[in-house]
């Protein structure tokens, strides 16, 4: 148990951590080509994941690293707003089908953030 009574889970920044890890090869073989113009584009970008648990954020430099932070980063290309249980869900299974329902808020702060977002949304299971 968490000590809010709560089951403790995997931390917010572990859960975007291992997300992470994939999106980052699917960033690397994207960046090849034309399509690689596009995609450097829309970089760096930094989202940052609002539950009420805790905060923690999602960064992906000039290069396609991409790396998880407790906290959030300023400034912020995209605040996303939601339970706990409905983001770490979406985050593990990356299946919309299986995700809780409840409240969620996305809210863009940039417009390289508003595309990239509506991207991969769907592949973090959002």
């Amino acid at each position: 148990m968490g000590s809010n009574g709560e089951p403790a889970g995997e931390s917010l920044e572990a859960a975007l951590a291992t997300v992470g890890k994939d999106l980052e090869r699917q960033i690397a073989g994207a960046m090849q080509g034309l399509t690689g113009m596009i995609v450097r584009a829309h970089l760096p970008q930094v989202w940052v994941f609002v539950t009420e648990r805790e905060t923690a954020s999602l960064q992906v430099d000039r290069q396609g690293k991409v790396s998880a932070a407790a906290g959030a980063i300023a400034p912020a290309d995209v605040t996303v707003e939601t339970s706990y249980e409905r983001l770490t869900t979406a985050l593990r299974t990356r299946d919309r089908a299986r995700v809780p329902p409840g409240p969620f808020r996305a809210t863009p702060h940039t417009e390289k953030g508003r595309r990239a977002f509506d991207l991969l949304k769907k592949r973090l299971g959002l």
